[in-house]
């Protein structure tokens, strides 16, 4: 958690009560701040409190009470969608409360990489010329530009797709209402939201007005990749593939296919020194559903080794028994070993074990078996959720 002891007031205001929000604002709450949060309706009051934080409606009027929390706050918020092109707090705030704004301490705005419009899949960076391309690019833009009119320490931050618990393919699949589109050389960027929320407490913790920063985890994906691995760690099929072409989809959800790009976080890595911990969907889904599960102490394992081609002969003969071996350890969940088809000597690994403590044993058995001999010649790359949570 970021430490922030520069603000002389604490009070923080979010606009918006978004899924992202709600990680962000309870470590604020944990630090002693007077968090205020706006939502639409009543119906989450009592959640919010739950929460520990003070709930107020804006349904599109600004009361004067929350008028004066804005003249109260140190850290401003804002995760609220354009309405129409526009801005929907913005366009209420009187006058002078947008003056009041002007002397806010940190003030922050969630707006998103569509604002990017279509690049045909090349990388995008924060100080290149935007030409959306979709409704949802333009209205974020105009959103933008919105905020950074009012003059007050504005800090932009465009997030990659945000998911994490109860935010993924699972319940589709699940349901079998998953659909597995599939569109030639089109990736999707995403990020976690628990790295959203770090990335902006960063922030916050280290003010830098008229800022602008990518939040992604900077390795972009085919949809088909994260919906297959999604099946694969529910234990279920990976839903049949479709071809986008010819397709009919509702016009928001045809959009995201009509745009492909790369979003870079070099520049936040840099200046903020963050670090994504979920730097790629397989390790941001296996803690997601580590989370939905309620697990505690289990440890999952994704990732791929890769084979010399002279060491594949021996691999393959030995790979049975240390799968068998493996499944018999009382520790072990789930195991699998699968020979990638696209890459020459790559094997793809799936591991989940009860505990720690039930990891570990395997390693050491590993170690004392005839696989060892293997494991000394191959190349591991590696995501491990869980062993830094016990």
């Amino acid at each position: 958690m970021v430490q922030n002891n520069k603000y002389s007031k604490g009070t923080a205001l979010f606009l918006g009560a978004s899924y992202c929000a709600q990680e962000i604002y309870a470590p604020l709450v944990d630090q002693g701040y007077k968090v205020y949060v706006t939502t639409r309706t009543k119906k989450r009051h009592e959640i919010l409190k739950k929460c520990g934080v003070i709930p107020l409606i804006f349904n599109g009027t600004i009361n004067s009470k929350l008028c004066g929390i804005i003249g109260d706050a140190c850290i401003i918020l804002s995760s609220i969608a354009p309405v129409n092109g526009i801005d929907p707090f913005l366009n209420k705030l009187p006058i002078d409360q947008k003056k009041l704004i002007q002397s806010t301490q940190w003030v922050g705005y969630l707006s998103s990489t569509s604002v990017y419009g279509n690049k045909n899949g090349q990388w995008v960076f924060e100080n290149e010329l935007l030409y959306p391309s979709t409704i949802r690019g333009k209205e974020r833009l105009n959103a933008e530009i919105q905020w950074l009119e009012i003059g007050a320490p504005m800090h932009i931050f465009r997030l990659a797709g945000i998911y994490g618990p109860n935010r993924n393919n699972f319940q589709k699949i699940k349901q079998n209402k998953a659909q597995n589109i599939i569109k030639e050389g089109h990736v999707t960027n995403r990020v976690h939201v628990s790295d959203v929320a770090n990335a902006i407490l960063t922030s916050i913790a280290n003010p830098d007005p008229y800022k602008i920063y990518n939040i992604s985890d900077g390795n972009p994906a085919p949809p088909q990749d994260i919906m297959s691995f999604s099946a694969h760690l529910l234990g279920l099929a990976t839903p049949p593939l479709i071809k986008y072409e010819g397709l009919e989809l509702p016009a928001k959800k045809k959009s995201f296919y009509q745009e492909t790009k790369r979003v870079s976080n070099d520049k936040i890595t840099n200046e903020l020194s963050w670090t994504p911990r979920y730097p790629n969907y397989r390790s941001g889904l296996m803690h997601s559903l580590k989370v939905e599960n309620g697990e505690v102490d289990t440890i999952y394992l994704s990732g791929y080794i890769d084979v010399a081609k002279q060491y594949t002969k021996e691999t393959l003969s030995i790979l049975p028994e240390h799968i068998r071996l493996t499944k018999e350890e009382k520790g072990c969940l789930e195991f699998s070993v699968i020979q990638c088809q696209k890459i020459e000597g790559r094997f793809h690994i799936y591991e989940k074990f009860k505990s720690k403590s039930a990891y570990l044993f395997h390693q050491k058995r590993s170690k004392n078996s005839r696989w060892n001999n293997i494991a000394e010649k191959i190349k591991r790359n590696y995501e491990i959720i869980g062993l830094d949570t016990i």
